[in-house]
C-alpha cells in the first residue's frame, strides 16, 4: 500500500543520511 511505500522510502533516506529510525520519531 501506499503507506507501505512511503515507510520504505522514509527508512531508505534515514539509512542514506546515517541516522536512527528512532531518532527521526
Amino acid at each position: 500500500e501506499e503507506a507501505f511505500e512511503a515507510i520504505e522510502q522514509w527508512k531508505e533516506i534515514a539509512e542514506n543520511q546515517d541516522l536512527n529510525l528512532t531518532d527521526l520519531l
